[in-house]
């Protein structure tokens, strides 16, 4: 999407993306020009131009989003429709193989997924962000036949999650699912009240469940997965000049503990921290909790209820997973560039407005 959007940078929609989104672009590009300009004090700063090409990627990414829908109106439902029924189409299969082979992990037997999905964590919080789009998409629709066929989608897509096991993918669907609640402009606050009173009730019900059937190891036996640890001996290393600027982008951010060795801090703040220091960190922070006012600010925007759930999923469920932010794509793009993507989008209406507004002369 994004290498096919570079046809269509020099129209007319393309400035107008951009102007209508100054402040998200060019908080965008802030956090993305230092951590490619860390790449210089890391430990291998040959690798500055691969982590330039990520940025730029990621950049255009962003920006494709926005322009297809300004370009092509029916974009935005379609992508949504498709990438909700790409997940249910993985889960199915993934489930397939999970019981034939059996496709899972040996010690707790958790799912692997196709593709890039080859890891349970990762797997799970993917079908998890595309569980967030589905079940929003579902409320968003207006016809009974495809309100019930978005509801099947997404239980195929709750299987999926569960199958994998992955807890942060839980607490992140319900803080998305508060969220959902709490801001959809197409729910009547009465509406609201009774959806909150049944997802309270529904998740006691499933605490109450899991005791009964004695399932609560599911939820404890890999306790915090040396979480603490890990974080820990990330927070040990930050000292000096790194405290402030990081270690840079091309640095290696294994941590060792007993006889393991992590690949990365586990958690998308403290990689951050690591990478890029108090800089970067504040940089990604301020990225975040702008594109999340501007949301509920512009909550009746067609997109904004998408990204502002999905993008609570992201945040919450990385807080112990996830390491760089500038990579090639993987689902980290699904939890952070993909809501940041959508917060951009701008109804027919909504975009006429600010460009009339901006155009208005001052009024003595």
């Amino acid at each position: 999407m994004a290498l096919a959007t570079m046809v269509l940078l020099p129209s007319i929609e393309s400035r107008l993306c951009l102007s209508l989104n100054k402040t998200g672009f060019t908080l965008v590009s802030a956090f993305l020009l230092f951590m490619c300009a860390s790449v210089f004090w890391s430990e291998d700063p040959s690798l500055v131009g691969k982590y330039l090409g990520y940025a730029i990627l990621i950049f255009l990414f962003v920006q494709s989003l926005t322009l297809l829908n300004s370009k092509f109106p029916w974009f935005f439902k379609s992508f949504i429709t498709l990438f909700c029924l790409a997940a249910a189409v993985s889960v199915a299969y993934s489930i397939l193989l999970y019981h034939q082979i059996p496709y899972q992990t040996e010690i707790d037997v958790r799912m692997y997924s196709l593709g890039g999905l080859h890891n349970p964590m990762i797997g799970g919080l993917s079908y998890g962000a595309a569980l967030i789009l589905g079940i929003a998409h579902c409320i968003n629709q207006t016809e009974k036949t495809k309100k019930l066929l978005m509801a099947l989608v997404c239980l195929v897509i709750f299987v999926g999650v569960v199958y994998t096991g992955t807890r942060s993918a839980w607490v992140g669907v319900i803080f998305a699912a508060l969220t959902l609640i709490l801001f959809h402009s197409k729910l009547l606050h009465t509406k609201k009240k009774i959806y909150l009173a049944l997802f309270i009730l529904a998740f006691i019900v499933a605490l109450l469940t899991l005791f009964q059937l004695g399932l609560t190891d599911a939820l404890t036996k890999r306790s915090l997965s040396f979480r603490p640890e890990i974080w820990s001996e990330v927070m040990a290393n930050m000292n000096g000049s790194a405290l402030f600027f990081g270690h840079g982008l091309a640095s290696n951010a294994a941590v060792e503990h007993l006889q393991y060795v992590f690949d990365h801090p586990h958690s998308i703040y403290l990689s951050t921290l690591f990478y890029g220091g108090i800089i970067g960190l504040s940089l990604f922070l301020t990225l975040s909790f702008w594109v999340l006012k501007n949301l509920i600010q512009n909550i009746q925007n067609p997109s904004s209820i998408y990204a502002l759930a999905l993008l609570v999923f992201g945040l919450v469920s990385l807080l112990v997973d996830g390491n760089r932010l500038v990579r090639k794509i993987d689902f980290v793009w699904l939890l952070i560039w993909l809501p940041i993507a959508l917060s951009f989008i701008r109804s027919p209406a909504s975009a006429i407005d600010t460009v009339a507004h901006q155009k208005d002369p001052p009024i003595d």
